[in-house]
């Protein structure tokens, strides 16, 4: 019995043996700050449905009859629209929307030529 109490004792002991400190910096060391990347500016990213916001601002230039729900940079003063009801529109703000073709088939212009 007294060998069972004594190899649970050097067991006890073994599993409890003394954990090495943790590491600190000597003092006066130089501690890093917060990294910055460089060469590289932050990013903009538009608020959360802007997109959906945008296509509406753009679809009430084509009039009543189209609720936008997309639109694409056709070219730097163009802008191709997709409406709710399945009609495409070329807007241009100072000139009357004209009505397009994805496809570029049909009796419409192509949208992208």
């Amino acid at each position: 019995m007294a060998a069972v109490v004594a190899a649970a004792g050097l067991i006890s002991a073994a599993c409890a043996a003394p954990q090495p400190p943790q590491h600190r910096p000597a003092a006066g060391a130089k501690v890093a700050g917060p990294r910055v990347a460089r060469g590289h500016s932050p990013k903009f990213r538009p608020a959360r449905g802007a997109a959906a916001a945008d296509a509406k601002r753009v679809g009430a230039m084509v009039g009543k009859a189209c609720t936008g729900r997309a639109d694409m940079p056709r070219n730097e003063h163009q802008w191709v629209v997709l409406c709710s009801n399945g009609k495409t529109f070329v807007v241009e703000p100072s000139a009357p929307p004209v009505e397009c073709s994805l496809a570029g088939t049909g009796p419409e212009p192509a949208c992208f030529p």
